[in-house]
């Protein structure tokens, strides 16, 4: 990981450009909005106000937290009360190997020789898949 929080927008950019779980990657840039754009720091919503932001429940947003935070992507910098209603404290970061993970180049072109990593599919992308046929009925049903 970094020693200084990358930027915001450096951060977002390379979120965007590397694998992870839609809903990990979707809470990521949610997360990038409360902190402070210049350092990344400084970043404390509730799990309630990002489940309620994000229209998902709390359960996915401790979910995506963990895996971002086991990742590299974010760091716990302060714990929070919960008896003082205070949420734990965040900052951004980068996982060691973001290189490694990055299999879209700045234009959002596929690196070559890369391919899409179909291990992260979401459930709800399989309905929009134009080479299942029969998926599309079973999602109108």
């Amino acid at each position: 990981m970094s020693a200084d929080p990358p930027f915001r927008f450096e951060w977002e950019s390379c979120v965007k450009r590397c694998r992870m779980p839609g809903s990990a990657k979707f809470l990521a840039l949610t997360l990038a909005t409360f902190g402070s754009s210049k350092t990344g720091t400084n970043i404390h919503p509730s799990i309630a106000r990002l489940a309620r932001e994000m229209e998902v429940t709390e359960r996915t947003v401790m979910r995506g937290m963990k895996w971002l935070r086991e990742n590299g992507w974010i760091v716990r910098e302060k714990q929070g009360n919960r008896w003082r209603n205070q949420a734990d404290e965040y900052r951004l970061s980068l996982p060691t190997d973001v290189l490694e993970q990055m299999w879209l180049d700045p234009n959002s072109h596929p690196y070559e020789g890369s391919s899409p990593d179909t291990s992260v599919t979401q459930t709800s992308d399989l309905y929009m898949t134009p080479a299942s046929p029969g998926l599309m009925d079973q999602a109108e049903v």
